[in-house]
């Protein structure tokens, strides 16, 4: 078997073991979900006789491929209260800072603080996102002045954005 063969065989075989039989779609891999613990017995299924010719090496880099996964970082613990929100120390920031605040006070004003921390990530995944622009401004501002564009509703109703609630 040729090393093209065998490269067009391993492509199709994490193919075949990550694909659907019916849809395609866009392959995520999780991690929160356990990769399985030895792909080597799966390829043995794939690749049936020819399955002698993977060596022990290429086969713990295909396992490597699917197994290697970063630690999971530790998850500070908030409290979604009005009573954690008001031991915080008052911050002031730059106009990233305006626009978030800003963005929360038209968007989320009324929910409750597990409702304003949802928007607030809902914000900054999309900072995150090579899909969106890569500050709060550009997301929260992102379609302004494009009928039906807007990422953010206030930003295109037509209203002054005027805070008459400060302390909100």
């Amino acid at each position: 078997m040729t090393i093209k063969t065998f490269g067009a065989l391993a492509i199709a075989a994490a193919a075949t073991f990550f694909s659907a039989p019916t849809a395609e779609a866009e392959i995520t891999l999780s991690s929160k979900s356990e990769a399985p613990a030895d792909l080597g017995q799966n390829l043995n299924t794939l690749l049936g006789t020819d399955a002698p010719q993977v060596t022990t090496a290429r086969a713990a880099t295909l396992n490597g491929l699917f197994i290697k996964r970063r630690p999971a970082a530790a998850v500070p613990s908030l409290e979604y209260t009005e009573a954690f929100l008001a031991e915080l120390p008052a911050v002031k920031g730059d106009a990233q800072w305006q626009c978030l605040t800003e963005a929360l006070y038209f968007e989320a004003r009324g929910e409750s603080v597990r409702g304003l921390f949802a928007v607030a990530e809902v914000i900054l995944n999309r900072v995150d996102s090579s899909a969106f622009p890569g500050t709060v401004c550009g997301v929260v501002n992102q379609g302004t002045g494009r009928k039906y564009q807007c990422q953010f509703t206030y930003t295109c109703d037509g209203l002054s954005e005027v805070v008459h609630e400060p302390r909100a």
